[in-house]
């Protein structure tokens, strides 16, 4: 994690960022992310990752004060301070401290700017191992942070043991996506 971060209403240090044990983004996984990369400091896909985070807290509930274009301000301020050049910014927004510890409150906004660790480069050579999994994320047009699922897969299948880098869900013979990875298929040159 880089020096800075973006924490509640201001830019701080990150070490300083902390989020109530009480929040419902924590004891219940009701919180939102999401993640994009940077090339040359630039923040690639920037719109289209801050609409898909802005429609996945109005469909979750979850009050964003911030409109784009503040968030826009806020990821270049950070990129700069941390002087991210090729990395990665996470944004979260939580669910907030509940009067009833179950539906979402005033949450907070937090994003942070990552180093990236890239796959060795036998892996983009060779490929990597991946396991699959018949497995649909509860309310998959949202970027939750809810990531219980291929925690414990990972575990209960061993996927250091067996060299596994990920898993591929599909349903009804459909390939859907992979737990961290995106996926691109190349067929016929297409």
């Amino acid at each position: 994690m880089k020096q800075f971060c973006f924490a509640k209403n201001r830019i701080i240090s990150s070490t300083e960022a902390v989020v109530h044990p009480m929040d419902i983004g924590l004891i219940r996984g009701y919180s939102i992310f999401d993640f994009f990369r940077t090339v040359d400091s630039r923040p690639l896909f920037l719109e289209d990752y801050l609409d898909r985070f802005t429609k996945s807290a109005q469909k979750t509930y979850l009050l964003l004060e911030y409109d784009q274009e503040s968030l826009k301000q806020i990821i270049l301020e950070l990129i700069e301070k941390n002087n991210l050049q090729f990395g990665g910014v996470r944004m979260i927004l939580t669910g907030g401290v509940s009067d009833n510890h179950f539906l979402p409150s005033k949450g907070y906004l937090f994003i942070f700017c990552e180093e990236l660790l890239f796959p060795a480069k036998s892996k983009y050579e060779n490929g990597v191992r991946l396991l699959s999994a018949e497995h649909v994320r509860a309310i998959s047009d949202i970027k939750t942070t809810n990531y219980s699922f291929p925690v414990w897969h990972s575990l209960n299948n061993d996927w250091k043991k067996m060299d596994v880098e990920d898993v591929i869900y599909y349903h009804q013979g459909f390939v859907s996506e992979s737990s961290r990875s995106n996926i691109f298929i190349v067929k016929n040159n297409e």
